[in-house]
């Protein structure tokens, strides 16, 4: 059965000695959803974002996403709300 609904997560961590650790908070929202969501096989969960890359990369890999959550603290919150504000926009351009 073919997923219906993708869902992009995205949790923007800063980065230590250069490491990046993934993201436990929708680590949790996946684990949780894909284990008690009644129709768990209509959502695919396309790979989270972590790292502060490029927002054209960001946009590129989020784009299939039918839906996107985010998980925003202090260090994540203006890097989150512009990249929130790109996909609204590419979201609503006119075709």
């Amino acid at each position: 059965m073919r997923a219906d609904v993708k869902v992009g997560l995205v949790q923007i961590n800063n980065s230590f000695s250069g490491q990046n650790y993934f993201p436990y908070s929708v680590g949790l929202f996946q684990a949780f959803a894909q284990r008690y969501l009644i129709n768990a096989n209509r959502f695919e969960f396309l790979t989270p974002i972590y790292k502060r890359i490029r927002v054209k990369e960001i946009l590129k890999k989020l784009s299939p996403a039918d839906i996107i959550f985010f998980s925003v603290y202090v260090w994540n919150l203006k890097f989150s709300l512009l990249l929130a504000e790109k996909i609204k926009k590419k979201i609503l351009q006119p075709l």
